[in-house]
């Protein structure tokens, strides 16, 4: 099993990169935050070669906090989707952030983007996802590049229900799954590209990382995904990222799911005016569904 030391991450210092520096525009984390990134030895996950049944998916979701989608995209469709994902929004020199990497993370509008709307319905992703969340929206997403240097934090997405962790070890309660978003990664990751880290079964800490990278003795461990595998986590779920030290950039396109039982801070009210026409023709009556048109 391969392991490697992961190094520690050079803080960024202009206020740009600074609301960047974890990956994220809003802390996910208690204390400094600072305290999350981890540098320790980090042990592979097993990505596996076979795709969950649907239960099986739906379960890991529950237990592990996360499930995998081997070969989702075909190697054709990976090169496709970089390409599409490279000439988007502006020239590369706009996404360096000095002193820290290459950054380029480009919000999508699924009601709007037709060119992006078939990636939140493939591969049974959508299934499990239904499926866990009691019916879903696919509220965004992103197409995100990074370079040399990106590292993140430990950290959760969205924790809607804070509880004391020996509640949580009871194993009578099971907390509902309320939003997860898809990772379709469309590089081979190896330890030094900078994989995603996440820590198993973390979601049921009932809280997130507070100046700490692991959970009860449980270090991360790195998704060794394949260009065109999809991996699925929970909100709640510890994760991060380990330092990309190549000088090859990472490529990831995220789906976020949400549960219709959530009132949706964002998006569409589902009044057909509000997508655009392209997204519109194309869509399927699933993807409608997913995007929250009413019917």
């Amino acid at each position: 099993m391969q392991v490697m030391a992961a190094t520690s991450i050079p803080v960024p210092t202009n206020s740009a990169a600074l609301k960047l520096w974890n990956g994220h525009h809003t802390p996910k984390v208690a204390g400094t935050g600072y305290g999350t990134v981890y540098r320790g030895p980090i042990e592979n996950i097993y990505s596996p070669a076979q795709p969950y049944t649907m239960a099986e998916g739906v379960e890991n979701m529950h237990s592990a906090g996360f499930v995998a989608f081997p070969g989702v995209l075909k190697a054709d469709e990976v090169a496709s989707l970089r390409a599409k994902m490279d000439a988007m929004g502006e020239s590369d020199e706009k996404y360096d952030v000095k002193g820290w990497c290459f950054n380029k993370h480009i919000t999508t509008d699924f009601t709007q983007d037709a060119n992006m709307i078939e990636y939140i319905d493939k591969g049974g992703i959508a299934d499990v996802a239904e499926t866990v969340l009691g019916g879903c929206v696919a509220i965004g997403g992103a197409s995100w590049i990074t370079g040399q240097g990106r590292e993140m934090g430990i950290h959760v997405d969205y924790l809607p229900v804070p509880l004391p962790e020996d509640i949580l070890r009871d194993t009578r309660v099971r907390v509902p799954v309320f939003s997860c978003t898809a990772h379709y990664y469309l590089n081979d990751m190896t330890l030094d590209l900078g994989p995603t880290l996440i820590i198993p079964g973390s979601h049921r800490a009932g809280r997130p990382p507070c100046d700490e990278s692991t959970w009860n003795g449980h270090a991360p461990r790195a998704l060794m995904a394949k260009a065109g595998d999809v991996v699925m986590f929970r909100g709640e779920l510890w994760h991060g990222a380990a330092k990309n030290t190549t000088t090859e950039r990472r490529y990831v396109v995220q789906v976020h799911y949400r549960s219709m039982s959530l009132f949706r801070p964002y998006g569409p009210s589902g009044a057909e005016s509000e997508y655009s026409s392209e997204v519109l023709k194309i869509a399927t009556e699933r993807q409608k569904r997913l995007l929250g048109i009413a019917s």
